[in-house]
């Protein structure tokens, strides 16, 4: 995100799985945005290998779960979920098991 004057707050982002992996092993990085929508740009803009991993022309991808401060945003406002610094963004694959 580049300069302006606005505040836009820092979120603290954990990747698990193959995000996790794509982004070269990075477990958690801190990410400048104002929505969840935002905050995925910003993330495949910064690791090349989760370009269209999550979203795709602004759409989350099917497969992909993302919540904030442990609820899905298919449960708030989704990709527009507001977020503010002391939110906690996690991004994982299905999690299946038996």
């Amino acid at each position: 995100m580049t300069g302006t004057n606005e505040n836009i707050p820092e979120v603290t982002v954990k990747l698990f799985a193959h995000f996790r992996e794509s982004a070269g092993n990075v477990k958690e990085v801190i990410i400048a945005a104002r929505t969840v929508g935002e905050l995925v740009d910003e993330l495949m803009c910064r690791f090349e290998g989760l370009k269209g991993q999550i979203s795709k022309d602004g759409k989350l991808r099917l497969y992909v779960n993302i919540m904030v401060n442990g609820v899905s945003i298919s449960d708030l406002n989704g990709m527009d979920t507001k977020l503010n610094p002391d939110c906690e963004v996690a991004i994982f694959p299905p999690v299946s098991g038996g």
